[in-house]
């Protein structure tokens, strides 16, 4: 199967046809490694110094997005034009948390409770999807969105569960298949073109290694 027809089939417009499980507009926040391991009072520094650090590119942002919940994937989209997801499908049955975050808790890893004085207009909550190596924020409008978010994810990877299992009473739609086969193709790709990179990084290392004279346990063995 070629590329352009996995890209066609994995459009949002293709998904919003096959009538999701649930679909809505967002903001997706973009964590700067360097934001997420600093301490919290630097955290802060970095918002007060807003023009430095957007533009040493260390400070968070909010990017908007069209998330569409549809068979066993969460799909992010730039917006219902896009004619690819941006980044890999999130697979809800890796989803191991799908909460709400409290503006209060500074307990949260991130920091993310500072950035609840620096949410864009008209975005007030914030749910975190996370899987064993990631965590992602989305940040929506109201209560009743956050809400239905969060138990719309929970419902559906619950019945995505189900039926692999085959014990699942609901036939899925014929659609949702089809896209469902699409997303694993696309994942399946995204991996091991990761696992070619990370692959190339090593050799790299070792190389760099080699060219230095290598470990210190190297010569004494040698």
């Amino acid at each position: 199967m070629t590329n352009d027809h996995v890209v066609c089939s994995l459009s949002a417009q293709s998904m919003l046809d096959a009538t999701p499980f649930h679909e809505g507009q967002c903001l997706k926040l973009h964590l700067p490694l360097f934001f997420v391991v600093c301490p919290p009072f630097i955290k802060r520094q970095i918002f007060r110094l807003s023009a430095i650090t957007r533009l040493l590119q260390i400070k968070p942002t909010w990017k908007q997005r069209h998330l569409i919940l549809l068979g066993k994937y969460l799909y992010k989209f730039q917006d219902i034009t896009s004619s690819k997801p941006k980044g890999c499908p999130i697979s809800l049955e890796s989803m191991i948390s799908i909460v709400s975050v409290d503006e209060y808790d500074e307990d949260t890893v991130d920091g993310i409770h500072i950035l609840f004085n620096y949410l864009p207009p008209g975005f007030k909550f914030i749910i975190a999807v996370s899987t064993l190596y990631k965590t992602q924020y989305f940040a929506l409008s109201s209560s009743e969105e956050s809400v239905t978010w969060i138990n719309s994810l929970r419902e559906a990877k619950q019945e995505s569960i189900t039926r692999a299992m085959g014990h699942s009473r609901v036939p899925i739609p014929s659609s949702w298949e089809f896209i469902d086969n699409m997303a694993d193709d696309l994942c399946k790709r995204k991996e091991s073109i990761k696992a070619r990179l990370n692959s190339t990084e090593n050799r790299n290392m070792d190389m760099s290694m080699f060219e230095a004279g290598g470990p210190a346990s190297r010569g004494i063995m040698g």
